[in-house]
């Protein structure tokens, strides 16, 4: 290939790439949603930050990052107080209204609510306690793994995410592992 080739060959795919992120609104701008009101809520809220780590189990993850500003809209807030004292009927009947908000909708609608129990009664019902006291990533890693619905592929995304996105500083996270699957 000659130079002149190879350079036009190169501006053909910095300009695919540009109108991909135009098209898309990819960016840090918008690293987990499409939705600019859904990203911002999960960029600002942590429980919203932990409810869509929840959420990010078999579907789109552009989908499951938009939820928790969906949740909250059907419920008028997100309480993770009032959330945790819900019937599970109830609950599971917001989940299910139309459109459903997950495609497991019973099974995220215990696991929200088991996440917000567990936040209640062990952090003070705010996700960032999490991680405000610990700054190991092994330990951070273990108290995201230690909510139903998140496991050791979520619990170390959630953590690089919030050593590599967010600037917490966390000792160790550069050494994480990355679970691929094929959503990466």
């Amino acid at each position: 290939m000659q130079t002149s080739e190879i350079l036009e060959r190169d501006k053909r795919i910095i300009d695919r790439l540009s109108e991909y992120k135009r098209k898309y609104g990819m960016g840090l701008e918008n690293a987990f949603t499409n939705d600019q009101e859904a990203e911002a809520f999960v960029k600002t809220d942590w429980n919203a930050f932990l409810f869509a780590v929840i959420f990010d189990h078999q579907i789109r993850s552009e989908k499951a990052w938009a939820m928790p500003l969906e949740l909250k809209r059907r419920l008028g807030d997100l309480d993770v107080y009032k959330i945790s004292k819900m019937d599970d009927k109830e609950l599971g009947d917001v989940f299910k209204k139309p459109p459903a908000l997950h495609r497991y909708v019973n099974k995220m609608a215990h696991w929200i609510k088991s996440a917000c129990i567990k936040l209640v009664t062990e952090y003070s019902g705010r996700a960032e306690n999490i991680w405000s006291d610990a700054k190991q990533a092994s330990e951070i890693i273990r108290r995201f793994d230690d909510f139903e619905g998140i496991s050791q592929k979520k619990s170390t995304m959630a953590t690089n995410f919030l050593a590599d996105y967010f600037k917490i500083p966390i000792t160790g996270w550069e050494n994480i592992d990355i679970s691929v699957d094929v959503m990466i």
